[in-house]
């Protein structure tokens, strides 16, 4: 994408948000916080990741501004950081499952980088989120197959004929499995 395309699209995706409430983005940022949010966004070079931050961001600014009624988010604080990630947790153990663990780490995320940004851009001193511990997430046990398991599988492979399988390419499949 070319970088006036990015800019025009960036600004329209910002712009189309809308609140809970019908609200645009200037009622829950201010164009203070927009300005510097589309200059965050537009330095991403991926655009999963800006569509990401994107929403974890208006989220978090929405949050500095009607609820500690912060006028910009340069005012922003590890205290105010700390008081969004509070309520985020409660939220999830209330039961509202607002989010899991590697959400929170993920907005986190956005929400470090952002600032990360306007401290190297000198518009900040440093960033708030630094130290924040993130969540741990629960590691999934692997599934491990028992060896009749294996021996079928091989068994499988061996002697039913796939259209398209080539001897050279089961001979692949094989090795690749045994591994």
């Amino acid at each position: 994408m070319d970088t006036d395309r990015l800019i025009k699209t960036t600004i329209e995706n910002v712009r189309a948000w809308t609140g809970p409430d019908g609200r645009g983005i200037r009622h829950y940022i201010g164009q203070r916080g927009i300005t510097l949010l589309l200059k965050f966004l537009i330095s991403l070079k991926n655009e999963h990741t800006r569509q990401s931050y994107q929403r974890d961001l208006i989220f978090f600014v929405s949050f500095l501004e009607k609820v500690l009624k912060l006028d910009s988010p340069l005012e922003t604080k590890r205290p105010h950081v700390d008081a969004f990630m509070e309520m985020i947790k409660k939220a999830r153990i209330q039961g509202i499952s607002l989010r899991s663990p590697a959400s929170f780490n993920k907005i986190l995320a956005s929400v470090s980088s952002f600032f990360e940004y306007l401290a190297n851009e000198r518009l900040i001193t440093s960033n708030p989120c630094a130290n924040i511990r993130r969540e741990k997430i629960p590691k999934k046990k692997k599934k491990v197959i028992s060896v009749d398991e294996f021996s079928d599988l091989i068994d499988f492979i061996e002697n039913h004929p796939v259209k398209g399988l080539t001897p050279a390419k089961k001979n692949i499949h094989l090795a690749c499995i045994s591994i």
